[in-house]
């Protein structure tokens, strides 16, 4: 078989040479894929060459930049292939290149490795793309699952809406503070419990006879003497009395649950602020603290993942490392006072009577109590910000998240499913569809979800530069998202088709509609004959405008068309946005949930 190889030629810049892999659909994190130190730049343009034995013999060549097709003219003479425009001008984060191609009548689907993003400084967008992560960030537990994407109970932990690193900094300094302070404290009032303790003594200093005695007399008579006393161990006519034996008196011992448990506490933060270090620098490791600047040009995903370093500032490791010592000299400290060695504990203790009206001890015992009402630390939220690797899959659930707490903040109440999110209200119920796969009629499994829409045809969309007997075909559509709206008193329901796209609007009226508008308005129908489609938006996420706006589709429109069609620009552009977001949204979406 033979071996295909990418060049890709920036305008001015070095040639990179890309190995080829076997093309790869699923989305994958940052952290699973592989990386290389290429970098692409948005503001160039860029041609390429595909090494072949014979690139006469190549047809039908396709470039796609993250799964999104470019324009480009391919040369049989020596394989090399313009491309239109600049093919990385609307990309964030990372990219890879997919060509698809026929060879000696063999088709082709092959995958480049990622590679890093660089942007001209472009300060509204880059914002916006801050900001977009931001919103994802603040919002995503409205749509992750708890069991899978916040596993804190590693120790039986309770989770806590308190997530950020400051709020167990602040809280580490204070509990430090009280265990400095009540120190002088325990050690000369420590709580403690009196219990019997027996030694080897003198005989005279015997009190009382216990059965440990007498055993100890029985079996030691070595230790007896002759007496001139009646009194003592008869042995013949002559009485013994023992120089030594066991002897039974009261000790004060500090062994006591209440003291163990300020030491296994002690302990236990020692070790949870170590593994928060180790984490954190292992998280931090491939997050870059500064946008990386190369000839004006600067890292695209620094923008992507500035709310992990927003959270994890330059103080953040030092400000760890010094509470680090700190609880190593006040265990040592403690260990100094009581005689046993600390262990982890995964909960709070029982607030014994000591814990409850000795103030000293009570002071320990709120602050444990505060310690474990703020849950285990993990960081996978920040890891779950690092799984998007495109900027596309972000802005997916970044519309996402705004649809959510559109119709949370209106008079929804609101019901978390998996990849299905339901709102009711008085007698109306919506259902948001993310991303579902919507069958024809051949499948049974087309009543998927219960979602009642179905693809009607097989026909193909035509692909530029690739006749439709190539086209690869398929049974289902999957949009985006799906908003079903059923009015409960009735048979009825309509439907929203909705696409999210990071582009600008001109992008998506060159490229986009004319695929969705036949995808999506055409080629999909209701189940049940009383339904119906009734709105088709394409959500965009970059604009050069601070106010963001609709666009409709039908721009020659004499009376109300339907299903209705537009484009609704949605962007972090503006930090005061929310209002604007809510009119958008509900002259849009808003208009198909009035019954």
């Amino acid at each position: 078989m033979e071996e295909f190889v990418l060049y890709l030629l920036p305008f001015k810049r070095e040639e990179l040479k890309l190995n080829l892999y076997p093309y790869n659909s699923e989305p994958i994190a940052a952290e699973n894929a592989h990386l290389i130190d290429a970098k692409v730049f948005g503001n160039i343009t860029y041609s390429g060459r595909l090494q072949t034995e014979q690139p006469h013999n190549v047809h039908h060549f396709q470039l796609l930049v993250n799964d999104s097709f470019v324009e480009t003219m391919y040369n049989s003479i020596d394989g090399t292939f313009q491309i239109s425009g600049k093919p990385f001008m609307e990309f964030y984060g990372y990219v890879k290149l997919t060509v698809k191609f026929y060879y000696d009548g063999n088709y082709y689907a092959l995958d480049t490795d990622y590679m890093s993003v660089m942007m001209r400084k472009n300060e509204l967008q880059n914002k916006s793309v801050q900001r977009i992560a931001a919103y994802v960030y603040k919002y995503n537990d409205l749509i992750t699952d708890n069991k899978s994407m916040i596993n804190k109970n590693r120790f039986n932990l309770k989770n806590s809406n308190q997530k950020s690193i400051e709020s167990r900094l602040i809280l580490l300094r204070k509990i430090s503070h009280t265990l400095t302070s009540n120190y002088a404290y325990f050690k000369t009032n420590s709580r403690f419990k009196t219990v019997q303790s027996e030694r080897v003594d003198q005989f005279e200093k015997l009190q009382h006879f216990s059965a440990n005695t007498i055993k100890f007399i029985a079996q030691h008579p070595d230790q007896l003497h002759k007496s001139s006393f009646s009194a003592g161990v008869r042995i013949g006519k002559y009485n013994y009395q023992p120089d030594k034996t066991l002897i039974n008196n009261n000790v004060t011992s500090y062994d006591t649950v209440e003291n163990h448990t300020i030491v296994d506490f002690i302990f236990t933060l020692y070790i949870e602020i170590r593994n928060m270090i180790v984490e954190i620098k292992k998280l931090m490791a491939n997050i870059p603290k500064t946008p990386e600047d190369i000839d004006s040009y600067i890292s695209s995903k620094f923008f992507m993942y500035s709310i992990i370093t927003d959270n994890f500032n330059n103080n953040t490791l030092s400000d760890l490392l010094q509470l680090e010592n700190q609880y190593a000299a006040l265990l040592s400290s403690y260990y100094g006072i009581y005689n046993f060695k600390g262990k982890r504990i995964s909960s709070p203790p029982r607030p014994t009577i000591v814990f409850l009206s000795v103030p000293n001890y009570k002071q320990i015992y709120d602050c444990i109590a505060e310690w474990f009402d703020l849950g285990a630390f993990n960081l996978d939220e920040e890891k779950y910000m690092l799984s998007f690797m495109k900027i596309g899959t972000l802005y997916e659930m970044y519309v996402l998240l705004k649809l959510i707490n559109y119709l949370k903040d209106s008079r929804y109440k609101f019901t978390k499913g998996s990849n299905v999110y339901t709102f009711s209200a008085d007698n109306t119920k919506v259902s948001i569809y993310y991303q579902p796969k919507i069958y024809n009629g051949e499948r049974n499994d087309y009543r998927i979800h219960n979602i009642g829409l179905y693809r009607n045809n097989t026909l193909k969309f035509p692909t530029p530069d690739l006749p439709y007997d190539y086209i690869s075909g398929g049974d289902y559509y999957k949009p985006d998202y799906v908003i079903k709206i059923e009015t409960l008193d009735s048979n009825e329901a309509k439907y929203i088709i909705i696409d999210a796209k990071f582009s600008t609007v001109e992008t998506i009226k060159k490229y986009e509609i004319a695929e969705l508008v036949f995808k999506y308005l055409f080629s999909l129908s209701p189940i049940n004959i009383s339904d119906k489609i009734t709105g088709l938006y394409i959500i965009n996420g970059q604009s050069d405008k601070e106010i963001d706006e609709v666009t409709p589709v039908y721009d020659k429109e004499i009376n109300e068309i339907s299903p209705n069609a537009a484009v609704i620009t949605l962007t972090e552009n503006s930090t005061n946005n929310i209002n604007s977001h809510i009119k958008l949204l509900r002259s849009t979406i808003g208009r198909h949930l009035l019954t």
